[in-house]
């Protein structure tokens, strides 16, 4: 593991709730690594519309470590509400696809 990165990136996975260092809490939606083992990007719900109208953000582990986020321990999200599947279905959609979900269905969600 790098040294860059925080001992719970080790361990997050789809579900886990972090918290970022203002408060809010957020459930991840997506986890990629890279091929050692070390955190690349987690994948959130997108708490604002942005110009991309996406119902998701994508946060490198650097932005993670910078805006404070930790995991909260035993605390995890099923992710089985009918929103939960659409942002779900939104992320594994291809680019070029018109959103199936966008940042008005998203906004205020954790």
């Amino acid at each position: 593991m790098s040294r860059l990165q925080l001992d719970w990136m080790r361990t997050v996975e789809v579900g886990d709730v972090l918290q970022e260092r203002q408060g809010a809490m957020r459930v991840v939606r997506r986890v990629t690594r890279y091929s050692n083992g070390d955190l690349a990007t987690v994948t959130l719900a997108i708490r604002r519309c942005s110009w991309t109208r996406r119902a998701y953000t994508v946060l490198f582990y650097t932005d993670l470590r910078i805006r404070g986020f930790r995991k909260i321990a035993r605390l995890r999200s099923p992710l089985r509400r009918p929103l939960d599947l659409k942002i779900q279905a939104a992320i594994a959609q291809n680019a070029w696809e018109p959103y199936c979900a966008t940042c008005s269905d998203a906004r205020g969600i954790a």
